[in-house]
């Protein structure tokens, strides 16, 4: 044991030294620091001086601020004392690093490490970063922003590039330096880390590379094999290892920094356009990331909800809407280019119906409806999701059961009465399957205590998508509080003749293409069976009656041409009739031909309507009645062909047993044979 040799202790606070040799002897105490009380800092402060006692001196933070002090340690004394220079609201290491033989002493001080604010790419281009402060408008107010500016010139010096970054208002401390052989720019803001991959050539721009959170101060260095290593200046130990070329997290830790580093993206709105449209391309590079056990459950969309606060709202609601509008984003991907990403749709589908019959709001389907026309196209390998999906949307509970008993509307099939211009009231017990409007006017003397059955809610959704964005946006899925106080089939058909009448009309909503599995629904036939009763079978009936009278019209002018009646008044009225019918359903099936796609009944369509039109005509302007009757002699052929078409429309054949289809065939062949032989003699 030499007699030199001392023995130290520190507390944290003081440290105290006594000399071994011998008797222990207190020599001297040393202050290191009062404000410095805390245990994990005493911890720091020991395990420091137990690495940097290398001699007869040490270096410690003098209580001015700003200053270093070196101290001889068996002394106890000050030998000398000097301003260090700080940048800012900086704190001075506690203890320096000496050299082995205690000659040399290294003073570090935190967050005091070379920032390369300007370099030389291998490439011969230039970069050069600076910080400083600009004008920018937030919130309707003039505010000084911290900015970020970056400039690339070539060899000669002349500018290639300059683009500026807006840091928010929160960033007070940050940082820019260029690493890893000028590749990579490194943004360090108050507890957030973004790289920016430079340009290796004067077409490439700035892209963002990896963004995460960091919980404490770190310093951060890139090795030439591109990994990112963030180093804990006291403890000096490696806290981050991130590769650039791959910067997905691997671990559980990892994972939640990098998620969280997308949230406060979203404090970026103000950045610039620059910034702005690289920070939209890196949500949209990640927002399908799906890893099997890591990120099914954390994907990018699913972290942001679940962190949704309401002083953020704007912001998060501002670069969503950027997000999913940028023509390079896709959400969900392609399912032949990324399969797996597929679960990502399928856990928010399975949130959104489990939700809506949970809570009983059908408003949580809004996200479903939109995919709805795509998940029911044939073409796309969804068949089995698309039917589960069906499925768990057929039985969606109504909510406030008294407010619908109270304020309802029963839709019943169409009856034949005398007095059909009154509606037919019923209540809720005298039908067995009933399909329920909501209303305004509250329901008089609602029958509560003999109806005990469950409410289902369905959307025209499942039926149809509307081509109309508008229309889309503006429609609400469902009245909860009440709907229309009636619904006047007359004013609807009117509505829709003159919608259909229109040659450059565009159809309002689309039916899904659907495969006939997905038809066998409870909730398709709710919706299918309101439609025929409240319009459907009105507009068929109108239509067929319509062109029945057309047919009669039609057949006995026929008839007049071969009997050669003699009332010409009674003729001529005959063919205007004729004339005005064909003419409205000339029209029809003209448009009709020109909207829909190409089909052979064409054939038969147009000539029903041409050939008793131009036959009409002719007779009209011909005197002699008998002179020009075979035009229209041979229309009655194509408009029975057409009435069988029609008709056959209901009906599925002759393999049920509905006596008025068998019947009215019979007479269609009866008089078509008739004509045809007319025709033939």
């Amino acid at each position: 044991m030499s007699k030199d040799e001392l023995f130290v202790t520190c507390d944290g606070i003081t440290i105290e030294i006594y000399s071994v040799f011998g008797d222990w002897t207190h020599l001297c105490s040393i202050l290191i620091n009062p404000s410095q009380k805390t245990p994990r800092r005493a911890t720091i402060n020991n395990s420091a001086l137990t690495k940097n006692l290398r001699g007869p001196h040490l270096v410690l933070k003098d209580s001015v601020s700003g200053r270093i002090a070196t101290w001889d340690i068996k002394q106890g004394t000050r030998l000398s004392s000097y301003t260090q220079r700080i940048f800012g609201d900086v704190h001075v290491a506690i203890c320096s690093a000496m050299s082995k033989d205690g000659n040399l002493i290294a003073v570090a001080a935190e967050n005091h490490g070379q920032f390369y604010t300007e370099a030389t790419a291998p490439s011969g281009m230039r970069f050069k970063v600076e910080k400083t402060l600009a004008s920018a408008i937030v919130h309707d107010r003039r505010k000084n922003l911290p900015i970020v500016a970056v400039t690339v010139s070539d060899k000669n010096g002349h500018v290639i590039q300059r683009i500026a970054i807006r840091l928010p208002l929160v960033c007070d401390r940050y940082s820019a330096t260029f690493v890893g052989e000028c590749s990579y720019l490194v943004l360090s803001l108050k507890g957030l880390l973004i790289v920016w991959k430079t340009p290796t050539s004067p077409q490439d721009t700035f892209t963002i590379q990896l963004v995460h959170i960091v919980e404490f101060v770190m310093d951060w260095k890139v090795c030439p094999h591109q990994q990112l290593y963030g180093y804990e200046p006291i403890r000096k130990t490696v806290c981050e290892a991130r590769s650039l070329a791959d910067p997905l997290p691997r671990g559980s830790g990892s994972e939640f920094q990098f998620m969280q580093g997308f949230v406060y993206l979203q404090d970026f709105k103000n950045a610039g356009d620059f910034a702005w449209e690289e920070i939209i391309q890196y949500f949209g590079k990640y927002i399908n990331l799906c890893r099997p056990g890591a990120f099914s459950d954390t994907n990018i969309i699913h972290h942001f909800c679940s962190r949704w606060k309401a002083e953020t709202h704007s912001a998060t609601v501002q670069i969503w809407r950027d997000i999913l509008a940028h023509p390079t984003t896709r959400w969900i991907p392609r399912t032949d280019e990324h399969p797996e990403a597929f679960e990502l749709a399928k856990v928010f589908i399975d949130y959104c119906i489990r939700q809506a019959k949970l809570e009983k709001d059908a408003h949580f389907l809004l996200p479903i409806r939109q995919c709805l026309q795509q998940l029911t196209d044939p073409k796309r390998p969804y068949s089995e999701v698309t039917q589960e999906l069906f499925r768990e949307l057929a039985y969606l509970p109504a909510r406030e059961r008294n407010h619908i008993l109270e304020r309802h509307s029963i839709v019943h099939p169409f009856e034949f009465r005398l007095q059909f211009w009154k509606p037919n009231l019923r209540g809720l017990h005298q039908d067995l399957d009933q399909v329920l409007q909501l209303t305004l006017a509250p329901t008089v003397n609602p029958p509560k205590n003999n109806f005990t059955r469950n409410f289902y809610l369905a959307t025209f959704d499942m039926l149809w998508f509307k081509t109309d964005a508008y229309l889309a946006s503006s429609d609400d899925l469902l009245k909860s509080k009440g709907g229309k106080d009636g619904f006047s089939w007359r004013t609807a058909l009117g509505s829709l003749f003159m919608h259909i009448s229109r040659l450059n009309h565009n159809s309002t909503v689309e039916c899904h293409p659907f495969e006939l599995e997905t038809l066998d629904n409870p909730a398709i036939a709710a919706l299918v069976e309101y439609k025929w009763n409240t319009i459907g079978l009105q507009f068929w009936l109108l239509r067929f009656l319509a062109q029945f009278v057309y047919y009669i019209l039609v057949l006995v002018g026929v008839f007049m041409q071969i009997y050669h009646y003699d009332n010409e008044s009674a003729v001529n009225g005959i063919f205007i009739a004729i004339i005005v019918f064909s003419s409205v359903f000339l029209w029809l099936e003209f448009v009709q031909m020109i909207k829909g796609e190409a089909s052979v009944y064409n054939l038969i369509d147009l000539p029903a309507f041409a050939f008793p039109l131009a036959g009409s005509i002719l007779q009209l302007v011909w005197s002699d009645l008998s002179a020009q009757n075979t035009l229209l002699s041979f229309s009655v052929l194509f408009i029975f062909l057409h009435f069988g078409g029609r008709y056959d429309q209901v009906s599925n054949g002759f393999s049920n047993n509905d006596v008025g289809f068998h019947l009215m065939m019979a007479v269609f062949f009866f008089f078509t044979v008739i004509i045809v032989l007319n025709v033939l003699i």
